[in-house]
């Protein structure tokens, strides 16, 4: 992203990340050369709490879409179906969220939740924000369950 940002400065209009990780490296590479908050350009960032963050604080324009781990369990499901003879759908849909920036809606792109609503500012940036497990802690492994 320092190259492309070298490369292309204020023409970059965009940046699509496959993860949260690439997502956050190139918010800090944007940070790094100096763009202010604001300014950025708009930016995924998949459901890594770490970018979230980073683009709530640099008031970067975000689109995030959750691959929930859940996905993991129901390839285990099918494989499991698969092995035992049963017939197994071609292609199995899951719901995810969309979350956007305030304001970043478009005629074809809703959100069902906000980015600052949606980033854990008081959690690790390495949570995964769709696990569906509640107060968990990446740093710990560590799960509170309400009583």
């Amino acid at each position: 992203m320092a190259a492309l940002i070298q490369k292309y400065g204020d023409d970059i209009n965009g940046v699509w990340s496959d993860h949260g990780l690439q997502g956050s490296g190139a918010i800090e590479a944007l940070v790094e050369s100096s763009r202010a908050a604001g300014t950025f350009p708009p930016i995924t960032c998949a459901d890594l709490n770490g970018c979230v963050k980073l683009a709530v604080e640099n008031k970067a324009p975000a689109f995030n879409y959750d691959y929930p781990p859940a996905m993991g369990g129901l390839s285990v499901e099918v494989a499991l179906d698969i092995l035992v003879g049963k017939p197994v759908p071609k292609q199995y849909e899951m719901n995810v969220d969309v979350a956007l920036t305030k304001a970043d809606e478009t005629a074809s792109v809703k959100a069902d939740k906000w980015v600052e609503d949606y980033a854990r500012l008081d959690a690790p940036n390495d949570l995964i924000l769709s696990t569906g497990i509640p107060n968990y802690d990446p740093t710990t492994f560590a799960v509170e369950y309400p009583q």
